[in-house]
């Protein structure tokens, strides 16, 4: 697991980019870089604005903005990797399925549909 979690990425206050280092933060609008106090964490994904954390227990941590929903993993395990795009999240679980929560206006969280379409 990773012990200290590294952050980068733009700020809106000046247009440069920036290093977080745990809560050290600034331009934190959305308070996506508070990740010091996630422990366990194996890896790591970063949306526009918010970011995601796979513990080593296969569940999942978001924080940032949830305007579309993409930080609601609490329910999430089994859990063995994590992606994150603008609006939306994504889980692949141990058994090959796939978990989503986020913006689907392109039905980019529609799973079940990108699955089934192979069967």
């Amino acid at each position: 697991p990773l012990n200290n979690i590294l952050l980068f990425g733009k700020t809106f206050s000046n247009n440069a980019f920036q290093l977080v280092i745990q809560t050290e933060t600034f331009g934190n609008t959305e308070k996506q870089c508070n990740v010091g106090s996630w422990r366990s964490i194996t890896a790591i994904a970063a949306g526009s604005y918010h970011t995601v954390g796979l513990r080593s227990d296969g569940t999942v941590v978001a924080i940032g903005k949830n305007l579309h929903g993409q930080c609601n993993v609490r329910s999430w395990s089994n859990v063995i990797a994590i992606a994150a795009s603008e609006f939306h999240t994504l889980g692949l679980c141990a058994d090959g399925s796939v978990l989503a929560t986020g913006d689907s206006k392109y039905k980019q969280c529609d799973t079940f549909a990108l699955f089934a379409s192979k069967a």
